[in-house]
């Protein structure tokens, strides 16, 4: 801020400078009040060159403010036994003669209209001509007075001179002229009430002896020697006004100006610029903006700053945005007008601009999600323009059921529906949302297997005391997708033989491995067995659901091994010759054993003798050694009724001389159909 010291000189003198007035906002409230100011000295002695060390001259300036002859400026009050009086005039304080015992209070009265409310006080300094005091003068103390004197009643004061804020203590007060700066209160309480547009001081006399007479009397308002205050203060730093030089309407890229008028500030003061988006809902601020500050010039008695900014587009609600601007120099701040033709209008340029990165990429590559699902995330793409970008997920090669996922917003993507153990590959690409539509490249193509399946549940068949039979269920997965086996109950993989291979897997596919023999197993036993996949690139899944099966019990001491066909089938009698082998499976000794031999026809291989064609039974009473096997042959005639041009089975049950099985597994049939070679007439 800048400082005037102010010269002596009388406010009624004319010097002939011309007068200035304009329109200034106050700081203490907005309020618009017009001033006048009288220039004191020439303009080539005080308005320095306009260099970097100069300072920007002052447009008010205010010297001296005398008590002026209007109504009462200067007067005294005084307290009676029987009342409150006034003089209008001289100042009186103390006990003078004229008032003998009475005790007098004076006041002086300003008139501070001509200066400017966004004025700051700094200082007061208080002049006044003594005409007489007391012999050996008078002490009085100059106090603040709240109230207007001219307007307060005589209590209100009086009370004021009383208790009001001492400006001076104690000042000896002798003829002639006297002058003192009067304390910082003085200072805050005129800058406090300048919108008031009058400041007073107060005079009292502060003897108590009741018999001194102690007084002081200074000239009022009605002489040549009347009362008056220097004031020095500064004008506050302002910015007057800010506003967009035309053209109002332009298109991205031009250079625009901003132009603030300003007082107070140094020619060589700097500018911060802010500007923004007008919006309903909240404005957006143009991020580090392209602008050119110049310094502060002088134009015709003003004083104004520029700065040039390198329009940008911002996205609005609107078609074409709208724009203000925030000036601030130091503490002063202005903002341009928002009002629609106040405001600057900006039209988007074209785009030819790709988004960045091009080539596009991925945050994250495409990762296998489930059997049937991969998931990728693209890498986050800016478009300079701002128009906002849009992502494009390409699948290729599609090894069924891909799917490309057409232009989105969503940097995420997954595509689902895809065929287990199956080989895709995916790309991604951006472009922005402009009417031009521009796209990047795309981005390396990553490739990648989907999952297997999780096999069904093997199927178990087939048993006998050491062996079952596995089957397994690939569920959907490809010819080329492995499998291995494990025996859950023993707890071990199954080699390609079927038995015992420790606890590495081996992998093989379902068409290699075939029905698989399970062997070396324990008879009349539950085994559970699990498969588990893998897929080309070697990622496993979890096991299956286990399936379970028993072995068959071990077969009675004696039971029938094989069973065969002898003679020629072509035989045109009807007859054929089989024979059947029975063993003896113990080995505690010999064995003399009565038994029947039933011979069965059966048009599958389930063979039951209650429900099939019974075409022989015969009993047998034989010793069987440990370990001894016997051969059992018979010539069968097989019947023309229901077997013309059918295949049949043949199979053999033993069974006790009562007619009942009194073992089980005591049934064997013959694995291949009868081949009727001819129509069997």
């Amino acid at each position: 801020m800048t400082v005037f010291q102010h010269t002596k000189w009388a406010a009624s003198i004319n010097l002939g400078w011309p007068n200035i007035s304009g329109d200034i906002r106050s700081h203490r409230q907005n309020t618009r009040f017009t001033y006048l100011i009288t220039a004191l000295l020439a303009v080539t002695s005080y308005f320095p060159a306009t260099t970097s060390n100069a300072r920007v001259p002052p447009l008010i300036k205010t010297d001296r403010l005398y008590a002026v002859p209007e109504e009462f400026s200067t007067g005294t009050v005084f307290d009676d036994r029987t009342g409150w009086g006034d003089t209008t005039t001289d100042i009186v304080a103390g006990k003078p003669p004229e008032f003998s015992r009475r005790r007098a209070g004076g006041w002086v009265r300003f008139d501070t209209s001509t200066i400017p409310d966004v004025a700051i006080i700094k200082s007061v300094v208080l002049h006044l001509n003594v005409s007489k005091t007391s012999e050996n003068g008078c002490v009085i103390d100059m106090i603040q007075l709240s109230h207007d004197p001219v307007f307060a009643s005589y209590h209100l004061t009086w009370y004021d001179l009383q208790y009001g804020s001492r400006y001076v203590r104690d000042a000896d007060m002798r003829t002639g002229e006297w002058q003192t700066r009067l304390a910082d209160d003085a200072a805050d309480h005129l800058d406090q009430q300048l919108e008031s547009d009058w400041f007073a001081v107060g005079f009292t006399y502060e003897k108590e002896s009741k018999d001194a007479l102690e007084y002081v009397y200074m000239y009022g308002w009605d002489t040549d020697l009347r009362p008056y205050i220097d004031v020095e203060y500064v004008i506050a730093q302002r910015i007057l006004s800010a506003n967009w030089e035309p053209p109002f309407n332009v298109t991205e890229g031009d250079i625009v100006t901003m132009t603030a008028e300003v007082e107070g500030f140094p020619f060589e003061a700097k500018a911060k610029w802010r500007i923004f988006e007008d919006d309903l809902l909240g404005d957006d601020e143009v991020i580090n903006p392209k602008i050119k500050s110049l310094p502060i010039y002088q134009e015709a008695g003003r004083f104004f700053i520029m700065g040039e900014w390198t329009t940008e587009w911002l996205r609005d609600r609107k078609k074409i945005p709208d724009y203000y601007f925030e000036v601030s120099i130091g503490s002063q701040t202005a903002r341009s007008g928002r009002r629609f033709e106040d405001k600057l209008h900006i039209t988007r340029a074209v785009d030819r601009n790709p988004p960045a990165p091009s080539p596009a990429a991925f945050e994250t590559q495409p990762y296998t999600l489930t059997p049937t699902s991969i998931a990728m995330v693209a890498a986050e793409a800016t478009d300079p323009e701002e128009f906002g970008v849009e992502y494009y997920f390409v699948c290729e090669p599609n090894g069924g059921g891909g799917n490309d996922s057409g232009w989105t917003r969503s940097r995420k993507f997954t595509d689902a529906g895809l065929h287990p153990n199956t080989y895709y590959g995916y790309k991604t690409l951006a472009r922005d949302r402009s009417p031009n539509h521009n796209q990047t490249t795309a981005s390396p193509t990553t490739y990648l297997y989907t999952f297997a399946n999780i096999p069904l549940p093997p199927i178990i068949a087939s048993p006998t005391p050491w062996t079952l039979e596995l089957s397994i269920q690939p569920n959907l997965n490809p010819e080329a997708t492995e499998y291995c086996i494990k025996n859950v109950t023993d707890g071990y993989y199954v080699s390609v033989t079927g038995g015992y291979n420790s606890d590495t897997p081996v992998w093989q596919t379902s068409g290699t491995w075939g029905t698989v023999l399970m062997v070396d197993l324990t008879p009349d036993t539950v085994y559970a067995f699990a498969v588990k996949a893998r897929n080309i690139s070697g990622t496993e899944t979890k096991f299956s659901k286990r399936s379970t099966g028993m072995t068959a019990s071990l077969p009675p001491d004696l039971y029938p091994t094989d069973i065969l066909q002898v003679s020629d089938y072509n035989r045109t009698d009807n007859v054929q010759r089989w024979s059947v082998i029975i063993a003896n499976h113990s080995t505690a000794g010999a064995l003399k054993k009565a038994f029947k031999i039933k011979w069965i026809l059966s048009e599958d291989t389930r063979i039951d003798d209650t429900q099939d064609l019974i075409v022989n039974e015969s009993t047998v009473k034989e010793v069987f050694y440990p370990g001894q096997r016997k051969t059992y042959s018979i010539d069968l005639v097989i019947p023309e009724e229901g077997m013309v041009n059918k295949r049949i089975y043949c199979g053999v049950v033993l069974s006790d001389v009562s007619g009942e099985t009194n073992e089980r597994n005591n049934t064997i049939y013959y694995d291949k159909p009868l081949q009727m070679g001819r129509v069997i007439k």
